[in-house]
């Protein structure tokens, strides 16, 4: 439901003591489930007044004093996600090598955001930018940003403020800025239409109205099994979490905003070839424009959360291959 008053506050907690993760982990393959040796370590880190809960999952090799270290991976989901979400990635980096960092941004996941303070998505990008800066090490050791659904444009943008990001990998890069993307993102038509209406002629109405994911975007699209969805669109972590009207009017007009013509980090686009949310060729359109080094792959399926194996094994391929050519 919509609200004039935000969510209370998350208590600062663990995702083992989160009813949902065990259910993720059954959509999973065993190989990228987080358990073992590749479980996360959950982890807190002060960034603008937010309370930011962070998910580290170090390669066992990684952890061998005097090794070669490679760069870090910070992973980056989506509005209506958070960063345990992510874990089968963040276990298919690490089994590679990788280490990798995954943020829940404000107001997802285990994050306690800042009350007193204003959530836009220029907040989620100088956050990434932030704990890219920060997980660099003073700047001694490169990093990558990943990220998923509207994480990749995230992703992109603060690749191009953090000195310490070499590269951007994403599955979608939909620049809401156009209204005919903006309507893929959208729940549906009729919202898109009125939202855009609210968002240009009345900033101050929509702005505080505090709004579940789920009844901003389609959810329900998120994955291509039913049953994952489902679970999605439904867990107050994910899908009913809820965030100001500002924060959505914020990806259609921006602060500040990278045009493709202007991105020169190398990016890899792995789009996924059944995403029944953002269709291929909306992020084809955004890559097309950039001048700097990039690579665009369709995977063989998979839906807008693509976990199927055949993509999945896709990706990581990709994926793993680009990484190993970062110098």
């Amino acid at each position: 439901m919509l609200g004039c008053e935000p969510a209370p506050l998350a208590k600062r907690g663990r995702y083992a003591e989160q009813p949902e993760t065990a259910r993720y982990a059954a959509f999973v393959a065993p190989e990228l489930r987080a358990e073992g040796a590749f479980l996360p370590r959950e982890e807190w880190w002060a960034f603008g007044g937010h309370d930011v809960h962070l998910d580290r999952v170090v390669p066992p090799l990684e952890r061998e004093p005097g090794r070669a270290r490679r760069p870090k991976v910070v992973l980056v989901h989506g509005g209506g996600g958070n960063g345990r979400l992510l874990a089968p990635f963040a276990v298919m980096l690490a089994r590679h090598g990788y280490e990798t960092i995954a943020p829940d941004l404000p107001p997802y996941g285990l994050t306690r955001r800042a009350d007193d303070q204003a959530l836009t998505w220029e907040t989620w990008i100088a956050l990434v930018s932030a704990l890219a800066e920060r997980e660099s090490e003073c700047r001694t050791r490169p990093v990558v940003l990943f990220g998923l659904s509207v994480g990749g444009m995230t992703a992109l943008q603060a690749a191009e403020r953090s000195p310490s990001v070499v590269a951007t990998i994403a599955t979608t890069l939909l620049d809401l800025r156009d209204p005919e993307n903006l309507s893929l993102a959208t729940r549906d038509t009729f919202f898109a239409r009125t939202g855009l209406f609210f968002m240009k002629n009345a900033p101050w109405l929509s702005g505080g109205m505090w709004l579940p994911a789920r009844d901003v975007a389609p959810i329900a699209k998120v994955a291509n099994d039913p049953a994952l969805a489902t679970l999605a669109e439904n867990d107050p972590l994910v899908g009913g979490a809820r965030a100001p009207g500002s924060f959505w009017r914020s990806m259609y007009r921006p602060e500040r905003f990278v045009p493709a013509e202007h991105v020169r980090k190398p990016v890899l686009l792995v789009h996924p070839g059944d995403d029944r949310w953002t269709p291929a060729n909306a992020s084809l359109r955004f890559l097309n424009r950039v001048p700097g080094p990039k690579r665009g792959i369709v995977l063989d399926g998979g839906g807008h959360f693509p976990i199927e194996p055949k993509a999945f094994a896709q990706l990581e391929a990709e994926v793993i291959r680009f990484l190993d050519a970062m110098p």
